[in-house]
């Protein structure tokens, strides 16, 4: 799964360390600015922490590990280096098995599904409030680096576009992201028949699983993907210093 999910949201620019990867994205998100762990370690921690840190702070970041249930050992470590989690990450999946019904949620003029982001982006960042243009531009260079199979989603209400997602194909895998609904359209269920939507997509183009990646305090989000059955596999940190 992290492998997958490593294809599926990339850097701008990435350094490999002794099994570890360094990304840097001038600061958008997390994923694209944390040490990503690939393999094992060869070198002791306390050389690899401090070379990452020295690396960060060269670019102005804060030094973030993205610590999965499996590192224990750097996990303890970090927390004696006064390291804290920032963020913490449920990963969810659900299995499109041939007996799951989506349902014919939205008709065809009330959703679009295109290989190329054409206007998705002008919606997305209106949607999330994104206003920084350097932040825009991070957001739009970091998509076109995704070398896997991508589809930008858009859902439409009397012909205006209402909602926006996107995806990214490898192997079966469906991974759903940057999902997000006009506020003035909230609450009205128009995110769930986006979201069935999309599953359906997923099984018509003969895909096993679709998975995602969750804020463990989001509840409204994480209660919507419980409903339609997506199950928490593992849970990932971002760890920094306090």
């Amino acid at each position: 799964m992290e492998k997958l999910a490593f294809h599926g949201h990339v850097a701008l620019e990435a350094e490999e360390y002794d099994g570890w990867e360094l990304r840097f994205s001038k600061g958008y998100t997390s994923r694209s600015n944390s040490v990503i762990i690939n393999e094992d370690s060869t070198l002791d921690l306390e050389t690899k922490v401090a070379y990452c840190e020295e690396k960060y702070a060269s670019k102005g970041l804060p030094c973030s590990f993205k610590i999965t249930e499996l590192e224990k050992e750097l996990s303890d470590y970090l927390t004696k280096r006064g390291y804290k989690a920032k963020k913490i990450v449920d990963m969810m999946i659900l299995k499109l098995e041939d007996g799951v019904d989506f349902g014919d949620y939205l008709s065809s003029d009330e959703i679009s599904f295109d290989k190329e982001p054409g206007d998705w982006f002008d919606h997305y960042f209106e949607f999330e409030d994104l206003d920084d243009e350097s932040s825009r531009e991070i957001c739009k260079e970091i998509h076109s680096k995704v070398a896997v199979d991508k589809l930008y989603v858009k859902g439409f209400i009397d012909g205006k576009v209402a909602g926006v997602l996107s995806v990214v194909i490898e192997d079966g895998y469906m991974l759903i992201h940057n999902f997000v609904v006009d506020r003035n359209f909230r609450g009205r269920g128009f995110g769930e028949k986006l979201f069935r939507a999309t599953l359906a997509k997923a099984k018509e183009l003969g895909l096993k699983y679709a998975y995602l990646q969750v804020l463990q305090n989001n509840n409204v989000a994480i209660s919507l993907y419980n409903k339609i059955g997506f199950k928490k596999i593992y849970s990932y940190s971002y760890m920094e210093q306090d």
